[in-house]
């Protein structure tokens, strides 16, 4: 199985071992359901995963730990979720990454580890942050993406006194 898409589920919690087994996955769909959280260890047996959406859900937090092992990846949508914050290197082994959608979520903090990894993505093109608290903007080429990030720099990043 390549494809595997689920969509207005009454699901609230993955316990983490739902995709073992499903090596060949490369897309993975979960919209319009009700989960607040994505085991770390989620996707640890999904090495060729080129597409992950989120897109709907409950989510509040994606770990520094969810993507560690997708090396394949190239499109994530969390958009439509309740993330309020942005953390670490969250995307640091996904450096074929070329869309990045979190629209519409709570979003009023970013790390500056966390841009400094958008950063390094050189694939990246795409980048969706309209409907958050801290930016309503979107970049939809790669010469647009340093403009996106100054801009989050500038509105998201928590600054020490």
């Amino acid at each position: 199985m390549t494809y595997l898409s689920l969509f207005n589920c009454s699901i609230e919690t993955l316990a983490g071992d739902e995709l073992e087994g499903l090596s060949n996955l490369e897309k993975f769909e979960f919209w319009d359901s009700k989960i607040s959280e994505i085991p770390e260890k989620f996707f640890n047996s999904n090495p060729n995963l080129k597409e992950i959406d989120f897109n709907g859900n409950k989510i509040e937090k994606i770990s520094e730990k969810l993507f560690e092992n997708l090396q394949n990846l190239e499109d994530v949508d969390f958009g439509g979720n309740e993330i309020e914050r942005l953390e670490g290197k969250i995307f640091k082994n996904s450096k074929k990454l070329k869309a990045i959608f979190l629209y519409r979520n709570k979003i009023s903090k970013v790390s500056e580890e966390f841009l400094e990894n958008l950063e390094s993505l050189e694939k990246l093109k795409e980048l969706y942050f309209y409907q958050n608290k801290c930016i309503d903007s979107r970049a939809i080429s790669r010469s647009e993406i340093p403009n996106l990030i100054s801009r989050l720099r500038e509105n998201c990043v928590e600054r020490t006194a």
